[in-house]
């Protein structure tokens, strides 16, 4: 049993002393973002944060795909649809096959750990797609050496190509 305890009320984004040009990611229509660190750095925090700035000023439609739900949001200015690993999907390649069929303008998914989750990832974010997403990575070079080297040989330059084009942050 792991239990991590989580404030009930997502902090805004000013109160987590971030560098202010990360507000720029609010004015991205699509690409991807990805949110590294170690378990208890504040990943979920840090995307609870984006995601409830969207919800609270701009008419979005927000997918999360979580393992487990963490924070809970009541749609405001934007439709928040929240699925958990389980219960709503059975797998994140489906979750992500299942909810790139509703349009959304922005998906979280919970954690890139394998090659077809990253793969739909980089999809949704070409297709037009805001994503964030979470890994398990000490630095913006081990994520991009992580995203990379999940492919075959053949397809890593076509992979080096996707994330130039749709990479926002790391």
């Amino acid at each position: 049993l792991n239990i991590r305890l989580l404030p009930g009320i997502i902090p805004k984004l000013e109160h987590l002393n971030l560098h202010p040009s990360l507000e720029d990611i609010l004015e991205q229509r699509s690409g991807l973002v990805l949110f590294c660190g170690a378990v208890g750095n504040g990943k979920t925090t840090t995307i609870a944060s984006f995601l409830n700035e969207f919800n609270k000023s701009q008419n979005k439609h927000i997918i999360t795909l979580e393992d487990p739900i963490e924070y809970m949001f009541q749609s405001e200015k934007s439709f928040v649809e929240q699925r958990e690993f389980g219960t709503h999907f059975k797998s994140f390649e489906q979750g992500l096959v299942d909810a790139l069929r509703q349009t959304p303008d922005v998906i979280m998914v919970g954690e890139l750990r394998e090659r077809e989750i990253m793969r739909h990832t980089l999809n949704m974010a070409e297709a037009g797609v805001l994503v964030f997403g979470t890994m398990h990575a000490g630095s913006a070079e081990e994520a991009l050496y992580r995203v990379i080297n999940s492919f075959p040989l053949e397809y890593q330059e076509m992979v080096r190509a996707q994330l130039s084009a749709s990479l926002v942050a790391i």
